[in-house]
């Protein structure tokens, strides 16, 4: 009984926080996602999202026309060059823009575009990936991080989208 009303202590004081102390606390910002019909639920487009959490992060996270982690003038270029696939970390939800992997290439002077999405996984993020081959757009390269929480998985029968070549739009 004491440690139920510890909990509940505790959970009235984290409200007492989020209410009063730190107003502009969101740790995930639910606003942020839609429903996309091929890579499921995924970043809205044109996003200019403040994220908070005391202590931790205050970061500006922007996406493009495509809802990708980036700025729409620098698009093309990016999906031009590398692309890096994968999950949040690759996403970098409370990291700032220049601090993505995507932005790390950048900085070595190669185009990148940050394909990720918070939640996907790899059958996810390879939709996306054959989406944006449908679309014409052709790689110089493809980077997927898995991380190990995605990688302890079995693919197996995704194996055919992994190793087929990209379709061209006609």
């Amino acid at each position: 009984m004491v440690c139920l009303w510890g909990m509940l202590l505790l959970g009235c004081v984290e409200l007492l926080f989020r209410l009063a102390v730190f107003p502009q606390y969101k740790a995930m910002l639910p606003d942020m996602y839609q429903w996309h019909p091929v890579f499921g639920y995924f970043s809205k487009p044109n996003l200019n999202v403040r994220r908070y959490k005391p202590m931790n992060y205050d970061v500006i996270n922007h996406t493009n026309s495509m809802g990708f982690r980036g700025f729409e003038k620098n698009r093309e270029m990016e999906l031009a060059g590398i692309w890096v696939a994968g999950g949040s970390n690759t996403f970098g939800g409370y990291v700032e823009d220049d601090e993505v992997f995507s932005a790390l290439l950048k900085r070595y002077g190669y185009a990148a575009a940050n394909l990720a999405a918070e939640g996907h996984s790899l059958p996810e993020q390879v939709l996306v990936i054959r989406y944006l081959g449908k679309q014409g757009y052709r790689p110089r390269a493809v980077i997927i991080n898995i991380t190990l929480f995605n990688s302890l998985g079995d693919y197996s029968k995704y194996w055919d989208a992994f190793t087929k070549p990209l379709e061209a739009n006609p």
